[in-house]
């Protein structure tokens, strides 16, 4: 009997020992829960917080978002604009697609985004606020337009508002039709070109509309250099460029390194520098001869000479196309800058394409016999040009002609 309660004794305090540990068990786990779910409130407040966008890839991606939008408008189609708007912003403003023409402020254009910022609601909610302006074919300003963007990552869907709207706003309340093909959302990963196209086409209206910002994105070398560090000097440039500056359009690329070489339609050389993925991160060289890099150098050392009399004669007319008279000048025995212009404005084209027909040397004089043709197209002005050239130290020269 006295065994049975000992054993009775024995099994009651480990029912009580089993008891407690399940206990300080259970508030361990209410402690770590209640420390989690700081954290996580923590995270929410963080993400909530808005944040500029800087990586290439996700402010293309928006763009898209927004000229799809816009390009609606040319096309008239106004269920796809209905289907496209954020949906509390419709039934707010009343919207329906039989008066969308009346209610929304209809917009034709290029959209050139100058700020993009960034809200993440939950990990599979983000709202973007972009600001930029809608410009003409030339990328001459039209007007401010600023968008709000939501993007449901887990439905592959955005939706767009034609406002900022930064205060608190029910963006999980879209619950569309998820068989609305207009507002379709597939991140797209571009390529290295389709994304230096763009940021070529952003320093473009940038040259055009906003010169400040331009003349800071210069490389400081060729700013000091070209322009002495004088924005008056490069609005002047850009005055005289105008028309070739507003027709411009990329046409092809090469990269060394952080370096990438572009040719425009009128096959204008550019030089941008980048070293990391952040879209308005660079700089940029508005010719390839005023700052000859490494490696634009050792492509001339490599040359024979008559290759580089030649290479000289197309560098000297890339000035005169650009209007950089200055060093164009200065490379020539004229008397006078006056008397420079009055020969160049009577004996070549506003843009000139130059084409080797043969080079000569006599006495370390090196004839350069070229066509010279006043465009690309078929149907082109053309002219004989000789040009007489002195290979000087390093890459430099001087031209003179048979006057």
């Amino acid at each position: 009997m006295k065994k049975a309660i000992k054993i009775g004794i024995i099994i009651v305090i480990i029912l009580i020992i089993i008891t407690v540990a399940l206990i300080m068990i259970n508030k361990y786990k209410k402690k770590e829960n209640n420390i989690l779910d700081k954290q996580d409130e923590f995270e929410v407040k963080a993400n909530n917080q808005i944040s500029e966008v800087t990586f290439d890839n996700e402010i293309m991606n928006i763009k898209e978002c927004i000229q799809k939008y816009i390009n609606y408008f040319y096309e008239e189609d106004y269920n796809a604009i209905y289907e496209i708007l954020e949906n509390n912003y419709k039934n707010i403003n009343n919207i329906t697609v039989n008066n969308i023409n009346n209610s929304v402020k209809n917009i034709y254009g290029q959209f050139i985004l100058d700020k993009l910022e960034k809200r993440e609601i939950n990990i599979n909610l983000a709202v973007y606020y972009a600001y930029g302006n809608i410009t003409y074919e030339n990328y001459t300003v039209d007007e401010e337009q600023r968008y709000t963007i939501i993007v449901d990552y887990a439905k592959s869907k955005f939706y767009l508002i034609p406002e900022i709207l930064e205060d608190e706003y029910d963006y999980q309340n879209n619950n569309k039709d998820d068989t609305n093909v207009y507002s379709e959302f597939n991140y797209k990963n571009y390529s290295d070109e389709e994304i230096l196209k763009d940021q070529f086409n952003y320093y473009k209206y940038l040259i055009l509309n906003k010169q400040q910002k331009a003349f800071e994105m210069l490389d400081s070398d060729y700013k000091n250099k070209m322009f002495d560090n004088n924005i008056d000097k490069f609005n002047e440039y850009i005055t005289k460029r105008k028309v070739q500056l507003e027709n411009m359009m990329f046409a092809q690329s090469s990269q060394s390194n952080d370096k990438y070489y572009i040719k425009d339609n009128y096959n204008y050389n550019y030089i941008l520098k980048k070293s990391d993925n952040e879209y308005y991160n660079y700089t940029i060289m508005l010719d390839n001869y005023t700052i000859m890099d490494e490696q634009i150098l050792q492509r001339y050392n490599s040359l024979d000479d008559y290759s580089k009399a030649y290479a000289c004669a197309e560098i000297f007319v890339n000035m005169i196309n650009t209007k950089d008279y200055n060093n164009a000048y200065n490379k020539t025995s004229f008397d006078s800058m006056q008397e420079f212009e009055n020969y160049i404005s009577s004996n070549f084209f506003e843009n000139n394409i130059i084409e080797a027909q043969s080079v000569e040397e006599k006495e370390n004089i090196y004839i350069v016999e070229t066509k010279i043709y006043s465009n690309i197209n078929l149907q082109t002005d053309v002219m004989e040009k000789n040009f007489i050239v002195e290979l000087k130290e390093g890459a430099n020269f001087t031209i003179s002609f048979n006057i």
